[in-house]
């Protein structure tokens, strides 16, 4: 990816959609090599260009991080997004795209989108 932050870290989320909306959220990349799912595999940091990459299989399964299921095949979803999570704060909060605890500021913003339909 090109255009992003010079040198900031970004977060990849996966949203699963059925026909009738919002099924499954959690990390690109699902689980760490010791478990669950803790955001371990969907942090990348852009470079002093302002360019990033990430690459990542997201195994079917439990979408731990959040919640919902990831079928073997995410075409087999009616959608999905795969997007990216900007941390103004330079800190990537784990499991969740927010703060991890209650009445922490967000310090960041939704990035970009990559939207897949089927």
């Amino acid at each position: 990816m090109t255009g992003l932050q010079p040198n900031a870290l970004y977060t990849i989320w996966l949203l699963e959609f059925d026909g009738s909306g919002l099924i499954g959220v959690g990390a690109l990349g699902n689980r760490t090599p010791a478990g669950p799912n803790d955001g371990y595999r969907n942090v990348f940091t852009a470079d002093d260009s302002g360019v990033g990459q990430i690459t990542r299989l997201h195994p079917g399964g439990v979408v731990e991080s959040i919640f919902g299921p990831a079928p073997s095949c995410l075409m087999d979803l009616s959608e999905f997004i795969v997007r990216g999570f900007f941390h103004s704060d330079g800190m990537a909060w784990g499991a969740v795209p927010w703060a991890a605890f209650p009445g922490d500021p967000v310090t960041g913003s939704d990035a970009f989108d990559f939207t897949f339909t089927s």
